[in-house]
């Protein structure tokens, strides 16, 4: 019972297909773990969703979601620190960034992921049309990461920079909110 309300293997599935459709580069995750699987645009109900909303008796939702891409002998984490990946902004980090405060204090992810959430509820309850601007905006925020970090050696600076730029996405997004 426990195994088909959880609906995992509806989730495994999409996420295959999707993946054996075509290469497995970082855009290509991003939307996978952003997808509702239906054809409308309306946010699915139910657990079989890649990106969870919690709603009606399930109530699990996507809590954060996080790529690892291995490149050149290192790594990049991709990291929404927040809930709803379809809304959210992928941040990059490196090892030398997890020891920054923000990293390490509970008190300070507990008000960023607070917060974060409240921001990302807004951004949900606003029609599909919307929704896909603000999926457009992050997306050219994430392609100037990624831009970023090819053309850096300093890759730590380049990773705070990109969090601190979080700011400006969510001021961009509350113009499209109005």
């Amino acid at each position: 019972l426990v195994t088909a309300v959880a609906r995992g293997r509806i989730r495994q599935a999409f996420t295959s297909l999707r993946l054996s459709q075509g290469t497995a580069d970082l855009k290509t995750v991003k939307g996978i773990l952003r997808a509702h699987p239906h054809l409308d645009g309306r946010i699915k109900k139910h657990m079989g969703s890649v990106c969870m909303h919690a709603k009606g008796i399930a109530s699990s939702e996507t809590t954060a979601s996080m790529i690892v891409v291995y490149a050149g002998g290192g790594f990049t984490v991709w990291v929404t620190g927040s809930p709803y990946p379809c809304v959210s902004l992928y941040k990059p980090l490196t090892t030398e960034n997890f020891e920054e405060p923000r990293f390490t204090d509970p008190s300070h992810i507990l008000r960023y992921a607070e917060e974060a959430a409240i921001f990302n509820r807004r951004l949900l309850r606003r029609p599909v049309k919307v929704r896909e601007e603000l999926l457009r905006l992050a997306e050219g925020y994430e392609e100037d990461f990624e831009e970023a970090l090819r053309g850096t050696e300093d890759r730590k600076k380049t990773c705070a920079e990109a969090w601190a730029r979080e700011k400006a996405f969510r001021r961009e997004a509350e113009t499209l909110l109005k």
